[in-house]
């Protein structure tokens, strides 16, 4: 069981990362908690790296995506989810439009984090490390939000 799956489009930036992000602040608040977040892409090249500016991004906050491989969103693993957390509305509306039977309705996050203004993280993809940084602090600021949530819901969606 996966209890957070985050996705985006090819897995190499903004869902590794914010998987990690989410991941590190478990490890430090409660390491036996069993909460961890995943993260997969809805066009990802398998075994695919992260991309150098989001390895970059995320070390600045204490964070190693360097062993982080690509993968694709597929039946099984979306099933595997307790909760599905789409980057972008452009995921979250392909995730609806499969409509995998048995599978969790997916969110979109920061709709899921109840934020106000635009729910989206950007793509940084080809972008400067400037960029990155950008939508690293946004994932770095949303993670302890969603830790949050997760830890007064009871891990429940």
């Amino acid at each position: 069981m996966i209890p957070i799956l985050f996705v985006c489009s090819g897995n190499t930036c903004r869902s590794p990362m914010a998987a990690a992000f989410f991941n590190a602040r478990a490890e430090a608040d409660a390491p036996s908690s069993g909460l961890r977040a995943e993260s997969a892409g809805i066009a990802a090249v398998p075994g695919a790296p992260a991309t150098a500016p989001a390895i970059q991004a995320a070390a600045e906050r204490g964070v190693d995506l360097s062993r982080h491989r690509a993968r694709c969103l597929d039946e099984s693993l979306w099933k595997q989810a307790s909760l599905v957390l789409c980057l972008s509305s452009t995921h979250l509306r392909f995730l609806r439009g499969w409509a995998v039977k048995g599978a969790p309705v997916p969110r979109l996050y920061g709709e899921y984090l109840s934020l106000k203004g635009s729910p989206e993280v950007p793509d940084p993809y080809g972008g400067t490390l400037a960029v990155y940084r950008t939508v690293a602090t946004l994932l770095w600021d949303w993670s302890p939000l969603l830790w949050d949530l997760q830890t007064r819901k009871g891990q429940g969606t």
